[in-house]
């Protein structure tokens, strides 16, 4: 699992969110979102953003984190 995955994921867990909230939130299934917090497909730059708002999180906070 690379860096940027696992904060995904940890984002997501210390908020309480199921996988399937964010993925519904996100518009896209929960395998595919399980795929990339576990780091086995890429992150594209839309799904990072739309995650990134969805926590209320800055680009530069993100990169700063990891």
């Amino acid at each position: 699992m690379d860096v940027s995955a696992r904060m995904l994921r940890l984002m997501r867990q210390a908020a309480g969110h199921r996988l399937h909230y964010v993925a519904q939130e996100l518009g896209i299934s929960r395998s595919y979102l399980n795929l990339i917090e576990l780091g086995y497909t890429t992150l594209t730059p839309e799904i990072k953003q739309a995650y990134l708002n969805l926590y209320g999180v800055e680009e530069q906070d993100f990169r700063g984190a990891i």
